[in-house]
Formats: C-alpha cells, structure tokens, sequence
C-alpha cells in the first residue's frame, strides 16, 4: 500500500493493495473497499503504528464485526501473535464479540474473558 501526508492541506491518504497473491500492483483508495477489508486494512495500520510508539496498554474495541471469516481470522491470528511476542512489555485488551475459546490453548499467559448474552426482554 500507499501512504500520502499532506501535512500543508492536512490530508492523509490511503492506498491499498487487496490482492494477496502478490500478482496485482493495483492500490485502491480506501472509499471503495468493503467493510471487512476497511477492517483489515486499519487493523494492519493500527499494528504498524504501534510499531512506532511506547506505551504500556494497547487495546482495540469491535475492530472485527465487518470481516468476513478469513480476514477475521488472518486479523486475530496477526493481533493475538503479535501480543505474545510483546507481552512482557505491554498488555494487549481485544474486545471481540466473537468466539476467542480456541486461542486459549496456543499462549501461554493469555487469558479470555467471554461475558454471558446480555439478556433480552421481548415483550
């Protein structure tokens, strides 16, 4: 992908390269991409800016309910690799209403918290 700053006309610009096959050049500007590749797409910014800056908490909210099951899974995959790795400098807190049971076996030091279904009055 592509990152443009403008710091004069304060615009910050997005291309990206959605094909994951390597095969395509082709960026596109991040107006045109669906939900769950716009997901992805600032997943992966978010990572990379973490990359750049100290801090002691790292936390996302939700970043994955417009995600289509692969880049659902490719995005925690990424996340939840790059906390374990990090993980005796920073705590990482992923909001998710998604099922996460199934990482519980591959950290150690990682801990899943799932609350109840809220529950509904339907009257």
């Amino acid at each position: 992908g592509k990152l443009r700053v403008d710091h004069d006309k304060k615009i910050l610009e997005m291309q990206l390269n959605v094909d994951t096959s390597g095969a395509s050049q082709d960026t596109h500007d991040v107006r045109s991409l669906s939900g769950g590749e716009r997901s992805f797409s600032t997943v992966c910014f978010i990572c990379s800016l973490w990359n750049l800056m100290e801090s002691p908490f790292r936390c996302l909210d939700e970043f994955d309910v417009f995600m289509d099951l692969m880049n659902r899974k490719v995005a925690m995959k990424l996340l939840v690799e790059h906390a374990a790795h990090d993980q005796q400098r920073r705590q990482y807190i992923l909001f998710t209403p998604q099922d996460m049971s199934h990482f519980n076996k591959k950290f150690k030091n990682m801990k899943i918290m799932q609350l109840e279904a809220p529950e509904r009055n339907n009257d």
